[in-house]
C-alpha cells in the first residue's frame, strides 16, 4: 500500500519534467516571441514620438515620412527657395542685365551724336560806337530768314582781325576782334555766343598785354582741349620764322608761348592754313606755294600739343599743279581729316573744284569733284561749312550784292564730289551783306 503510494507520486513528478524536456522549442518560441513583442512596441513606440513630433499619430506613419523628407529638407529650405532662385540665379542675374543696360546707354549716346550744322553771319563794321552782327540760321535745307545778334551790346566791335572760333568751349562758335597794333600793345575782345545773341564784349587778353602780331593771325584748337586757340604767324623772307601761340582758357588767352619747337626753319608759302590734317585733334598747319608752271609746295607741320613738329613734304604721289583761284581747307569726305580744295572760279560758265584728300601722312592726287554739276559756282565769297550737318563740308557761294537782293548758293558733298548747286534762300530773300561774311555754329545745332 505504501509502496504504491511512492510510486504513484514518483510518476506524477516525472510526468511533469518530462513535459518540460519534452518541449525545449515551446519554451524558446516563447522566450523569442516575447523579444520580438519587445522590439516591435519599441519600434512603434519611436515611430509613435517621430509621428507626434511631425504632427502626426501613429496610425500616419507614412504620411510623417512624405513631409519630413520632401517638404522640410529638400524643396523648400536646400533646393528650391535659399540656393537656386534667390540667391543664385535671380540677383546674378539682374545685376548682369543692370550693368548692360548702362552700358548701352553709354555707347548710344556718344554715337548717335550728329554733327553740327554752320550757320552765316554778316558783321557790318562801322566807324562809329555801332555796328551789325546779323545770322541766318541753316535748317539742313536752306537758310533761316536773318536775326539780329547784338543782344544787349550794341557798342562797336571792331579791330584789324575778325575771326570766329569757339573760345569757351561750350560747342557754339564766338566772336573775336583782334587789334593788332604797331607797338607793344593789342586788343583781344571776344563776344560769346548765347544760342540766340552774342554777350556783351569782354576783354580776353588775361595776363599778357603784350603786342601779339604776325603777318598772319589764325585761330584753331591747337593743344586739343576743345577751345580755340590764337595763332601769330610771322612770315619772314629769310629762312626763319616766328610761330607765337596764346591758349585759351574758356574766360582769357594765356601768355604768349612759341610753338616753332625743334625746327626755325622758314615756313612760308602763298596760303597758309590751319586743319587737323592727321585726324588727332589737333589743328596742324600747312604752307601752300601755289607755283605759276606744274609744280606745287605742300608743307605741314603737325601739332603736338605744345608745339609744331619739323615741316613734312605732304605732296605724297603727286606733285602736279594744284592753283585755284581760292584755295579751302574742309572735310569733305567725312574721314575726320582736313583735305584741300582748289575753287577756280571763272568769268564764264565753268569752274574747278579740285580735291585733294588727306590720308593722315600726305595729300592724295587730285580728283575731280565738279560731279553731275559743271555750271557756273562763284559768288563775291566762297566759303566752307557743313551746312547740312552729315559730317562732311559743303561749299557757298555767297553773292554779295548793294541791293534788297543776295544769292546763297549751297553745293554739298557727297563725299567723292559736289552735288548739283541749290538755292538756300529760303524764305527770306532780302539783303545779307556786310563788312565781314563768317561761317560758324552760332545756336550750337
Amino acid at each position: 500500500m505504501v509502496t504504491s503510494r511512492w510510486f504513484l507520486a514518483l510518476c506524477l513528478v516525472v510526468a511533469a519534467c518530462g513535459a518540460d524536456d519534452a518541449a525545449p522549442g515551446a519554451v524558446d518560441s516563447q522566450a523569442t516571441g516575447d523579444g520580438a513583442d519587445v522590439a516591435d512596441v519599441a519600434d512603434a513606440d519611436a515611430q509613435a514620438v517621430a509621428d507626434s513630433a511631425a504632427g502626426e499619430d501613429a496610425a500616419g506613419d507614412d504620411a510623417g515620412d512624405a513631409v519630413v523628407a520632401d517638404t522640410v529638407v529638400a524643396d523648400t529650405v536646400v533646393a528650391d527657395t535659399v540656393v537656386a532662385d534667390t540667391v543664385v540665379a535671380d540677383t546674378a542675374a539682374d545685376t548682369v542685365v543692370a550693368d548692360a543696360d548702362t552700358d548701352t546707354v553709354t555707347a548710344d549716346t556718344v554715337v548717335t551724336a550728329a554733327p553740327r550744322r554752320a550757320d552765316l553771319l554778316a558783321w557790318a563794321i562801322g566807324t562809329s560806337n555801332s555796328v551789325g552782327l546779323t545770322v541766318r540760321r541753316s535748317t539742313g535745307t536752306a537758310f533761316a530768314p536773318k536775326e539780329s545778334f547784338l543782344g544787349e551790346d550794341s557798342t562797336f566791335f571792331g579791330g584789324t582781325v575778325q575771326r570766329v572760333g569757339d573760345f569757351d568751349g561750350d560747342g557754339k562758335d564766338d566772336l573775336l576782334a583782334w587789334v593788332v597794333g604797331t607797338s607793344d600793345s593789342v586788343g583781344l575782345t571776344v563776344r560769346r555766343s548765347t544760342g540766340t545773341a552774342f554777350a556783351p564784349k569782354e576783354s580776353f587778353l588775361g595776363e599778357d598785354s603784350t603786342f601779339f602780331g604776325g603777318t598772319e593771325q589764325l585761330v584753331g584748337d591747337f593743344d586739343g582741349d576743345g577751345r580755340d586757340d590764337l595763332l601769330a604767324w610771322a612770315i619772314g623772307t629769310s629762312n626763319s620764322v616766328g610761330l607765337t601761340v596764346r591758349r585759351s582758357t574758356g574766360t582769357a588767352f594765356a601768355p604768349k608761348e612759341s610753338w616753332l619747337g625743334e625746327d626755325s626753319t622758314f615756313f612760308g608759302g602763298t596760303v597758309q592754313l590751319v586743319g587737323d590734317f592727321d585726324g588727332d585733334g589737333k589743328d596742324d598747319l600747312l604752307a601752300w606755294v601755289v607755283g605759276t608752271s606744274n609744280s606745287v609746295g605742300l608743307t605741314v607741320r603737325r601739332s603736338t600739343g605744345t608745339a609744331f613738329a619739323p615741316k613734312e613734304s605732304w605732296l605724297g604721289e603727286d606733285s602736279t599743279f594744284f592753283g585755284g583761284t581760292v584755295q579751302l581747307v574742309g572735310d569733305f569726305d567725312g574721314d575726320g581729316k582736313d583735305d584741300l580744295l582748289a575753287w577756280v572760279v571763272g568769268t564764264s560758265n565753268s569752274v574747278g573744284l579740285t580735291v585733294r584728300r588727306s590720308t593722315g601722312t600726305a595729300f592724295a592726287p587730285k580728283e575731280s569733284w565738279l560731279g553731275e554739276d559743271s555750271t557756273f559756282f562763284g559768288g563775291t565769297v566762297q566759303l566752307v561749312g557743313d551746312f547740312d550737318g552729315d559730317g562732311k563740308d559743303d561749299l557757298l557761294a555767297w553773292v554779295v550784292g548793294t541791293s534788297n537782293s543776295v544769292g546763297l548758293t549751297v553745293r554739298r558733298s557727297t563725299g567723292t564730289a559736289f552735288a548739283p548747286k541749290e538755292s538756300w534762300l529760303g524764305e527770306d530773300s532780302t539783303f545779307f551783306g556786310g563788312t565781314e561774311q563768317l561761317v560758324g555754329d552760332f545756336d550750337g545745332e
